[in-house]
């Protein structure tokens, strides 16, 4: 209830707060206005909530700042002042070794829900025997820009994975015109295609870095998400369900920072699908879409345990999904802070009862 909550953080600082209170409500009420579209409010509050400290805690918080103000920029059009905030970021994160900036890319190319040629489209694969959306604004886009403006990046594009292997990644002319499959295309994109999230989106699955990276197969057209784009340096990045690496999205770029330290020739990793879902899930749609099954650290752990234990596991973790969400959309009040406690402290001790210590340790 993102207009509530905009409410109450309003009141907060029409009360008077000061210092890092008012800085913290006013940061996350820029969070709240992005949510709702109201852009220029949440410029407005993200540079009030700016501290120029230059404590690491601070800085830190700076950063969250100047991202959500940067990203009203962008919403307004605004790329000059975008740019401006930033830049100003990236020098405020430059020595954090952690979150340390792997991969800063502009898509090929990207549709988005507010541009008037935006659309979807279901396509019938005859080897799966389903019926696929896909982002068909994105495909036509993607096909149009190597024939006409970039030729000089097919073999970049179609060098990525599809399960249509078409032309391969050769350069093929007729009559002077570059020819392209578009079915070899169509699987490129179906396989490769990121998902730009919603600013509400992203609220819900920031806490993992995570995003959708393509639409599953069988999925209805009508509920593809309206922004999609195509990352060729981004898409060649591996995946483990334990990855060292998250995206973050601005307009049609792309962010990729270090989610933990990354020593020297360490493969760099992301997250094809959200590791919450159970192992056998992930196997099956990475083993659909991409053509793989995983073997990293948690699969492995995972794939030794009884079904049955794995399913109590995500029990427990559904109805602590389900306290998370009810301590961040009502008012808790001191009367009730001791009971959520014990039943935080019951979820944590059923949560580490599923998890076999000859297995995990």
């Amino acid at each position: 209830e993102y207009f509530k909550a905009g409410q109450a953080y309003q009141s907060a600082l029409d009360a008077g707060g000061e210092g890092k209170l008012r800085q913290d409500i006013s940061r996350n009420l820029a969070q709240v206005d992005l949510i709702l579209g109201r852009n220029e409010q949440a410029r407005l509050n993200a540079l009030n909530a700016l501290s120029d400290n230059s404590h690491s805690t601070l800085v830190a918080l700076d950063v969250k700042a100047y991202f959500r103000a940067a990203s009203a920029s962008y919403q307004l059009r605004d790329f000059r002042q975008c740019e401006e905030y930033l830049t100003k970021l990236l020098s405020l994160s430059v020595n954090d070794e952690d979150g340390a900036r792997l991969l800063e890319k502009k898509a090929f190319s990207a549709t988005f829900g507010w541009k008037s040629d935006n659309s979807s489209t279901k396509t019938y694969d005859v080897r799966r025997k389903t019926f696929d959306g896909l982002p068909a604004a994105l495909w036509m886009s993607t096909v149009q820009k190597l024939q006409q403006t970039s030729p000089q990046r097919i073999a970049e594009v179609t060098s990525l994975t599809g399960r249509y292997p078409g032309l391969g990644s050769k350069l093929v002319t007729a009559d002077g015109v570059h020819v392209l499959d578009a079915f070899q295309i169509h699987d490129i994109i179906a396989a490769n295609a990121f998902a730009i999230p919603t600013s509400a989106k992203r609220q819900k699955t920031e806490a993992f870095g995570l995003m959708e990276t393509v639409v599953p197969p069988g999925t209805k057209a009508s509920t593809i998400p309206e922004n999609y784009a195509l990352f060729t340096h981004a898409s060649l990045i591996n995946h483990s369900c334990l990855p060292n690496a998250s995206r973050v999205f601005i307009g049609d770029a792309i962010l990729l920072r270090a989610t933990k330290a990354v020593a020297k020739g360490d493969e760099i990793l992301q997250a094809y699908v959200s590791p919450t879902l159970d192992v056998k899930a992930r196997q099956e749609r990475m083993n659909l879409i991409w053509n793989f099954i995983c073997s990293c650290a948690l699969c492995k752990a995972e794939t030794q345990e009884p079904e049955d234990l794995r399913q109590r596991r995500a029990a427990v973790v559904e109805e602590a999904d389900r306290l998370a969400h009810d301590i961040n959309t009502h008012l808790v009040d001191a009367s009730q802070r001791d009971g959520i406690i014990r039943r935080a402290e019951r979820l944590h001790a059923r949560l580490k009862a599923t998890f076999a210590s000859e297995i995990w340790d």
